[in-house]
């Protein structure tokens, strides 16, 4: 069917974050991921254990899509996933069932899910910026916002800094 349900699980184990990601779309196609392996010179055999065969989505380059837009079908995604979750020191495996779906299990260590962030509210959202990407945090006076061709600015220090207002974002 064209609507699906995508279920996304995160909790803590010990010195790490798992999260899941699991569909109730059709599975992996493990005919089709063999294909396509064959086809980019990765060695397959018919006796491969689905995990083992699951695992080839994340060969760069590997794609089982007929047709390649500007979302997908390059076989980069998953290489990506892989890649980066490994320089984090963390992992990605797949579990897929035919007909009943396929869930990703992605595990991060707990330091790297902890950082130290400024919250703060706009309207009913909550944001987290990293303090770390945090330069200065200062408070404008009255008068302090001004317009300049049609954008607000405010004067900080004898200079004039575009504003953005995140609401409107």
């Amino acid at each position: 069917p064209p609507a699906g349900t995508i279920a996304l699980r995160a909790s803590h184990q010990p010195g790490s974050i798992s999260v899941q990601i699991e569909d109730d779309g059709a599975g992996l196609d493990r005919a089709r991921i063999m294909e396509a392996a064959k086809k980019r010179g990765v060695p397959v055999d018919q006796g491969m254990s689905d995990h083992d065969v699951y695992q080839l989505v994340f060969e760069s380059g590997l794609s089982t899509s007929g047709r390649v837009s500007s979302l997908s079908g390059r076989g980069v995604g998953m290489d990506v996933v892989k890649t980066v979750l490994g320089k984090l020191k963390g992992a990605v495996s797949i579990r897929s069932t035919p007909g009943k779906g396929t869930t990703f299990y992605l595990k991060v260590p707990l330091t790297l899910a902890i950082i130290k962030a400024l919250l703060f509210r706009t309207g009913k959202r909550l944001y987290a910026v990293p303090l770390a990407s945090v330069v200065e945090i200062t408070r404008t006076q009255p008068g302090a916002l001004h317009r300049v061709e049609n954008h607000d600015v405010i004067q900080l220090r004898n200079e004039m800094l575009p504003l953005l207002h995140l609401r409107r974002l």
